[in-house]
């Protein structure tokens, strides 16, 4: 066990290491969002949820859909963790608000049965998860 812990310890010394040299910057996909960028939309959601008085789970996921930034406020549910972070996963892999998927996903509608085959991907009101409905509709434009 300590050979094991040693172990760890030296491979996190020697990554440190050498990714400090390394400009970040040149990592960064074109388009991608930043975490400065991603923690403004989580202050500005955290805003307007607390203006709300609903306590929400909100996520923020960089260009390939993959969690950047997330938050759960207290009081938040649980249960609506995975639902955030498959609302925000949604809307940028659709690059369109799952309000809109919602919309389009209404039997008659050009994308009705979707909800089968995205593979687990929310398709509802927004990108965070609250108690109601219209809470979480308008937090993701603050």
């Amino acid at each position: 066990m300590r050979r094991l812990l040693l172990s760890g310890l030296m491979v996190l010394a020697f990554s440190v290491t050498a990714f400090a040299g390394v400009d970040v910057s040149k990592l960064q996909l074109p388009g991608d969002i930043t975490q400065a960028q991603a923690d403004t939309v989580i202050k500005g959601a955290l805003a307007k949820a607390k203006e709300q008085g609903v306590p929400m789970n909100i996520a923020v996921v960089d260009a390939g859909g993959n969690l950047k930034a997330f938050t759960r406020m207290d009081g938040a549910f649980l249960g609506s963790i995975d639902i955030s972070i498959g609302k925000a996963r949604t809307a940028r892999l659709f690059n369109m608000p799952t309000s809109a998927l919602g919309a389009a996903s209404q039997p008659g509608k050009e994308l009705y049965g979707i909800e089968v085959t995205n593979n687990g991907l929310v398709i509802s009101a927004a990108a965070n998860c609250s108690r109601t409905r219209t809470a979480s509709s308008s937090v993701p434009s603050a």
